[in-house]
């Protein structure tokens, strides 16, 4: 009997892990119900994070009114497991996807409901915190977060800054004696699926301000203010952030993160996987299949597809990607046995959204008929 281990990521804008997962399930056992089927979602700490952490490790879903990335009340979704554990996504409460296109505005957009959302997982009696930051609106390195967390910001005047109003290059002072002290007690880790560096070409500002409404004005605007925030963090805790692989994550709170709190921050996928001890589980089977929307450049960089695949490559499995769109100019053929776009032809962005369940599970049944055939 051939085993497949089915474990996409969200097919953003369209489907989640999940719904992906079932609907490559379905199409597989409708042409081949001899299969043994394993299904995995994950999440590389983007879309999905809570949701396929919650449905493994069958946590409890719980939900917080907190502040968006403008400010306003939204309610976002946590999780709880083990009587200990919290997990939690960035983007539930600071992300892009809150806001309207017209809406967007990283000078103002703040982290502050991700650090409320912290603060119930402390008042839940959380000792180990796992917290996703994909999908966030704000360039604002952590600072409405740890102001929700109790630290100040004080401008020359000395008076406390507004976290949204917050222009970093204004705050000259940081000070860290209220920040709540359970958190010295707790273990938090960041899952983080890029390695930009909080400053530099390659950094928070000039790479992904852009994708949240930045102009190029404020683009070097928020460079400069996150260098002064840098040279800030380095005087108040004595350490030198600029150069953090992963710190520019997220508008740069995860150098803010790491700093003031000592959060651990690591490989998004990675850190999914070993919670769902997928090197145990990948032993078993013959065949992965991984996905998510678009396999590109940035899929190199450790998303999803690619981190599955490193794993199961560590034990020579074959994998299968698919994806609604697929680059090709671009090497996959290192990680993936085969790659195949889902799309059966041209049609509209729209009409590939509104139908990725149904593409998926018609390429997954091709695929258990070519599967099949070489049983024979």
């Amino acid at each position: 009997m051939t085993k497949i281990l089915v474990a996409p990521g969200a097919f953003k804008g369209s489907v989640s892990a999940k719904q992906a997962s079932t609907a490559i399930a379905k199409g597989l056992l409708y042409k081949d119900p001899s299969l043994e089927i394993i299904e995995l979602p994950v999440s590389d700490g983007g879309n999905d994070f809570v949701e396929v952490l919650l449905h493994t490790l069958s946590g409890e879903e719980l939900f917080a009114r907190v502040r968006d990335p403008l400010g306003h009340e939204v309610r976002a979704k946590w999780g709880w497991c083990k009587g200990e554990l919290a997990v939690i996504e960035m983007a539930e409460a600071s992300g892009l996807h809150l806001l309207s296109p017209d809406a967007l505005n990283p000078l103002k957009a703040s982290s502050f409901g991700t650090g409320q959302l912290l603060v119930e997982a402390l008042n839940k009696g959380a000792k180990k915190i796992l917290l996703g930051i994909g999908g966030s609106a704000t360039v604002d390195g952590g600072v409405g977060a740890l102001q929700a967390l109790g630290v100040r910001f004080l401008n020359q005047k000395g008076v406390v800054v507004n976290p949204y109003e917050v222009n970093l290059s204004e705050v000259q002072q940081v000070d860290l004696q209220g920040l709540d002290p359970r958190l010295k007690e707790i273990s938090l880790e960041i899952a983080c699926d890029v390695s930009n560096p909080l400053i530099g070409e390659q950094g928070a500002a000039k790479v992904f301000a852009p994708q949240k409404g930045a102009t190029n004005k404020q683009v070097e605007m928020l460079e400069e203010g996150l260098s002064h925030w840098a040279e800030l963090l380095e005087k108040a805790t004595g350490k030198d952030i600029t150069k953090l692989p992963g710190g520019g994550a997220a508008g740069g709170i995860a150098a803010g993160f790491v700093a003031c709190l000592e959060a651990t921050l690591s490989n998004g996928i990675d850190l999914v996987l070993d919670a769902f001890a997928f090197d145990t589980i990948v032993q078993q089977v013959d065949w992965v299949i991984t996905g998510e929307g678009s396999l590109d450049r940035q899929s190199l960089k450790g998303k999803t597809p690619v981190g599955v695949a490193r794993r199961a490559k560590q034990f020579e499995k074959k994998v299968v990607a698919l994806a609604g769109s697929v680059e090709q100019t671009i090497a996959l053929n290192q990680y993936f046995d085969a790659v195949f776009s889902i799309v059966p032809g041209p049609c509209t962005l729209e009409d590939a959204l509104s139908f990725t369940e149904r593409n998926l599970s018609f390429a997954s049944g091709q695929l258990a008929c070519f599967l099949s055939s070489m049983k024979k």
